[in-house]
């Protein structure tokens, strides 16, 4: 039997603070990433989102506990167990909120922004946009977008268009990967949004943002190469990225549950592309 404090951190799902290792990557690819108090802003903002992220799943589930009790995996969830009351999981939800906004308080204003965008998208998200089709998963892949501004407003610096373009379409063809996989294992009661959904589009976007993902990273490859910010060996990570892409999608045809970071965290071949391409970016930076 888990102690209440066991199913509050549950409720916070730490697992998910993995996604906001996109905070990450502004200081990864402007080269800073050896500058301690960098290094040391760029925590705080991964702690911030963490918080924000946390927030946002605690008033998501009070908000849901009734539709989650229908749901295979949900329904163990304090809240849809019955574990956490909802009412409980809101003031829990606020006051992880306000730890959010004090630890960006402490780097500068425009995270402070940023994190208040991120939990008004989110907070719209689950209240309204999630019932709107298509829209719910564009919301998704914005708030991953935003998790990179994030990044780039804690060590204030500018990210090429090129990779919001790309952190985007990736993230969008997450998101019908997991709206593909709800709508093959459960039923609208779940999710009533999914009715609106068939397989034969989500294969769609999927492949649609699989190939935008792919071009565009492509591009910024190119571009950066040329301004003389990576060496020759960044060009190795294109086909990282691909062969890191048709792994994921192989996983979610052999009907793996479509959440990005659980896929992550079960497929040994995914973390060795992550692994790699990490291993690869760092020499290209070094060797310029």
């Amino acid at each position: 039997m888990l102690s209440e404090g066991s199913y509050y951190f549950k409720l916070m799902r730490p697992k998910q603070w993995a996604k906001n290792v996109f905070v990450f990557l502004p200081i990864l690819f402007s080269f800073q990433v050896f500058h301690s108090h960098q290094v040391v802003r760029a925590l705080l903002a991964f702690c911030a989102l963490c918080l924000a992220s946390s927030a946002v799943y605690a008033f998501n589930d009070a908000l849901d506990f009734e539709a989650d009790r229908h749901h295979p995996k949900k329904k163990n969830r304090p809240v849809a167990s019955g574990h956490i009351l909802p009412l409980q999981a809101k003031f829990f939800s606020l006051s992880l909120l306000l730890c959010a906004l004090f630890l960006a308080s402490l780097l500068n204003l425009r995270l402070i922004v940023i994190v208040c965008a991120f939990i008004f998208l989110n907070a719209l998200y689950s209240i309204i946009l999630k019932k709107v089709p298509y829209i719910d998963i564009c919301c998704i892949a914005l708030g991953f977008v935003m998790r990179l501004l994030a990044g780039s407003a804690a060590i204030e610096v500018k990210t090429s268009y090129f990779l919001f373009a790309t952190v985007f379409f990736l993230s969008l063809f997450m998101a019908a990967g997991k709206r593909g996989q709800e709508l093959q294992e459960v039923h609208d009661s779940a999710r009533h949004v999914l009715g609106f959904y068939s397989t034969a589009i989500i294969k769609y976007i999927e492949i649609a943002s699989m190939v935008l993902c792919c071009s565009l990273y492509s591009a910024w490859v190119f571009l950066t190469y040329q301004h003389g910010l990576f060496s020759a060996i960044n060009f190795s990570t294109i086909p990282l990225v691909v062969f890191g892409f048709w792994v994921y999608y192989q996983s979610l045809a052999r009907g793996s549950y479509g959440d990005p970071t659980e896929i992550i965290y079960s497929s040994r071949m995914l973390q060795f592309v992550v692994v790699s391409y990490v291993i690869v970016l760092a020499i290209s930076i070094t060797s310029v």
